[in-house]
């Protein structure tokens, strides 16, 4: 054996392929999964820590968002055919449809991030940016800091890192959060 791999061929999937293969029991309706570049991907068991920072914030932002602002709370956000990723949540314009949203339309996208850090910064954030999602943020439970991309030219320049204990501010909410006081 010479230590190579051979190259396998592989078929992309698009979001009615996956659509059909949950209708036809191949795939569990409540499996967590997203489409990337074609390929589900599986997104792990959800930990206690992740779901009730995800609930918090959620919470959060309902009480205080604009009425022409609505959020989105999991469920795939339809970039393209075979792009589908699941972010905890993302908000849009309330005069949408959440199935008619695409990349540009959403205001910010949030990703939780405690075992997802490198695949959310080094796949989702140059995807959402190549689809023109305007503020991406990874909040990141380790290291207890916010990163925040702005889309500028096409693309996300180095993030900007907050603290949990600092303000940030949410497109369509007058107050600033503090994550650490959120939770």
């Amino acid at each position: 054996m010479d230590g190579t791999v051979a190259q396998l061929p592989h078929r992309r999937f698009t979001g009615k392929d996956v659509e059909r293969m949950v209708e036809a029991g191949l795939i569990d309706p409540d499996e967590r999964i997203e489409l990337i570049h074609g390929e589900i991907i599986d997104m792990g068991r959800e930990g206690e820590a992740h779901w009730h920072t995800r609930q918090r914030l959620i919470s959060w932002l309902l009480r205080r968002l604009s009425p022409d602002i609505e959020l989105a709370p999991d469920g795939p956000l339809r970039l393209a055919d075979e792009e589908e990723p699941e972010p905890d949540f993302y908000l849009f314009p309330a005069s949408m449809n959440v199935n008619a949203v695409r990349g540009g339309d959403v205001i910010l996208a949030v990703e939780i991030a405690d075992s997802s850090l490198a695949k959310d910064r080094q796949v989702k954030a140059p995807l959402y940016a190549d689809f023109g999602v305007r503020e991406y943020w990874i909040v990141g439970l380790e290291q207890r800091e916010t990163l925040i991309f702005r889309l500028a030219n096409g693309a996300y320049a180095e993030p900007q890192r907050v603290p949990f204990d600092s303000p940030l501010t949410v497109p369509g909410v007058s107050e600033p959060l503090v994550i650490k006081d959120a939770l």
